[in-house]
């Protein structure tokens, strides 16, 4: 004990708390817990110091409680024998003044002898059997309670293993003491109420597993079955881990099946909404399966079943499917043809291109649209022919407008340029005019016949909406040239206030004007400046013209005679300079201003090349 307290002082072991373990608000038992608490919170260190192994451990802990108990109660023994001592001398007291009371009492009447020894030996016999019994009734008490610590003590023991638990210290109560036989009749009561929960756990964890075997079809008679504990033992805490894990799996399992099952029902039950077929008894198995019903089984075989009866109804659905995808695209490549015939708006043609399944009567919508459209052909036949006649040269028109600015629309291969621009102007002044009033007559004869019924398209009737198509076009088309004269005139004035590079000529050479004569020493020669005021002219009016350029090695060749001609005036510019002017130029006479030489074009005039 001195070499335990030093290691303990040592290290500073006992807390300060120690020292008030010893509690006068505690019991003495709960007090001598406390002690055990806390040296059995002592590290294995302190123990290891001081040379002291796990048994005497064990006693060094149960001493200390047991003198803690002492400690606290040291004279309840001496107390007690003294109590039940001057009890018993007050009783000897009573008795012995109750015989001088009673021997006055046989006095005064003269009782012989021989009777006031019978009667006093009938009192101590009295007292004798009381007394008798008395011993014998504590005695009885006594064994029975030895008897039962001893049957507590193993029942406490054998609870506490099926717990899991610590055994019960007996040290804590003397031997054979009431202390201890209710210390272990309190631990039996508490021990039962937890042992009954967990049987109560592991009988609902056995009954749920019962119940997810058998909605899985496994069979409960194998050796699986046979070890489950019985569910009025208190089985292992591994076991009944492992069942729960084991529970947890299959209600997975179970989830994922009922899952695809309601899948798979939902699936079939859209396909035959869609069909609008019957279905045998197969099918119909599938479809009555309530996975909501606690007693519905989903085995592997059903699982199976289910999965060959899905796959046979997908064949046949998707079967169904091709063929009335093929017959309604039969039905809306005719109806884009009706539409295209019967002029329908854009906004009036509802039905997809693509056929989707989920629209169900998209098919029946294509036909009773067909039919509807076929009829009203019928009726205006003639109409929408003369409006589809006029409708074809139109997009002519539009497709000659398209081609206007392109490279090759002046190319004449095999004579192709002259047949384009007369078949345009035909189509212009004949076809497209021809056909318009066309299109008035057959409409006027369709509204003798139909006078209730009128002809709409986009909103207009037919040559409302000709004129209306013919109108816009020409406004567009005049607010294009519009927008190119001033983007022309922003672009020239552009030029004339900061200068410009003149870009190359048809004939791939860099045209002769003031940015290239500046570079020259002394004035532009005249056929510069000429050269200058000629393109300027022709830029207002047609910007191909500008591009025509002549050389002028050209001129130098012409003869004297051509030269007095007054057509082509003389130059002092180097020979090979070339100059460009507009198709129309002519050079003013010698001595005249050459600024003014070139006369412009009127508005809108052609400009032949």
């Amino acid at each position: 004990s001195a070499t335990l307290a030093a290691a303990m002082n040592g290290d500073g072991a006992l807390s300060q708390n120690s020292t008030q373990v010893l509690e006068r608000s505690l019991s003495p038992q709960e007090q001598a817990q406390r002690v055990r608490d806390e040296l059995e919170g002592l590290g294995d260190r302190v123990w290891d110091r001081a040379g002291v192994d796990a048994d005497l451990k064990s006693r060094i802990i149960s001493a200390a409680a047991k003198a803690t108990i002492e400690h606290l109660c040291p004279q309840n023994k001496s107390r007690r024998r003294l109590s039940v001592l001057d009890r018993t001398s007050v009783a000897v007291n009573m008795i012995n003044t109750s015989i001088a009371q009673l021997s006055d009492l046989w006095d005064t009447i003269n009782m012989s002898e021989e009777k006031r020894l019978e009667r006093a030996n009938k009192a101590y016999e009295i007292v004798e059997q009381l007394m008798t019994d008395m011993v014998a009734s504590e005695g009885a008490m006594v064994t029975a309670i030895q008897c039962q610590i001893g049957e507590y003590k193993n029942k406490v023991t054998e609870m506490r293993r099926e717990l899991g638990m610590k055994p019960f210290d007996m040290n804590l109560h003397p031997v054979g003491s009431i202390a201890l036989w209710k210390a272990l009749e309190a631990d039996m009561d508490k021990l039962n109420e937890e042992r009954d929960a967990l049987i109560l756990e592991q009988k609902a964890v056995i009954d749920r597993f019962a119940h997810l075997t058998s909605r899985l079809g496994s069979d409960l008679s194998d050796e699986t079955a046979a070890s489950l504990p019985d569910t009025s033992v208190l089985a292992p805490r591994a076991t009944v881990a492992e069942i729960r894990e084991r529970c947890v799996m299959m209600e997975q399992l179970l989830a994922e099946r009922v899952k695809k099952v309601v899948e798979v029902q939902k699936e079939m039950n859209e396909w035959i909404q869609r069909t609008k077929c019957d279905y045998d008894e197969n099918v119909a198995a599938v479809l009555e399966v309530d996975v909501r019903a606690a007693e519905s089984a989903l085995t592997a075989d059903l699982m199976d079943q289910m999965d060959g009866i899905r796959q046979t109804m997908a064949d046949a659905y998707s079967e169904w499917l091709a063929g009335r995808e093929f017959e309604y695209r039969e039905h809306i490549e005719r109806l884009a043809e009706l539409w295209e015939m019967c002029c329908v708006d854009e906004e009036e043609r509802r039905l997809p291109r693509q056929f989707d399944p989920a629209l169900l009567d998209s098919l029946e919508e294509a036909k009773a649209e067909v039919d509807r459209l076929e009829g009203i052909y019928e009726r205006r036949k003639e109409v929408y022919e003369k409006m589809g006649a006029w409708k074809t040269h139109w997009a002519e028109k539009l497709q000659f407008e398209s081609s206007e600015n392109s490279l090759d629309k002046y190319t004449n291969r095999g004579g192709a340029l002259d047949q384009r621009i007369k078949y345009e102007n035909r189509l212009v002044k004949q076809l497209l005019p021809q056909a318009a009033h066309a299109v008035a007559e057959s409409y006027t004869a369709f509204l003798r016949a139909h006078p209730e019924e009128r002809i709409y398209i986009e909103g207009m009737e037919p040559l409302a909406y000709i004129h209306h198509l013919t109108s816009t076009h020409d406004l567009e088309r005049e607010m294009e040239k519009e927008q190119k004269a001033m983007a022309k005139k922003a672009q020239l004035q552009q030029e004339s206030k900061w200068g410009s590079a003149p870009g190359k000529t048809l004939l791939g050479r860099r045209p002769l004007g003031p940015a290239s004569s500046a570079t020259r020493v002394g004035p532009a020669p005249k056929v510069a400046r000429m050269g200058t005021a000629a393109a300027a002219a022709a830029a207002e009016n047609d910007a191909a013209a500008a591009n025509f350029t002549f050389d002028q090695s050209a001129i130098s060749s012409i003869s004297p005679k051509k030269k007095a001609d007054g057509l082509f005036p003389k130059t002092s510019s180097p020979k090979g300079a070339r100059v460009t002017v507009a198709p129309g130029t002519r050079f003013a006479t010698p001595g005249k201003a050459m600024g003014s030489a070139t006369p412009k074009r009127p508005p809108g005039s052609v400009n032949k090349k």
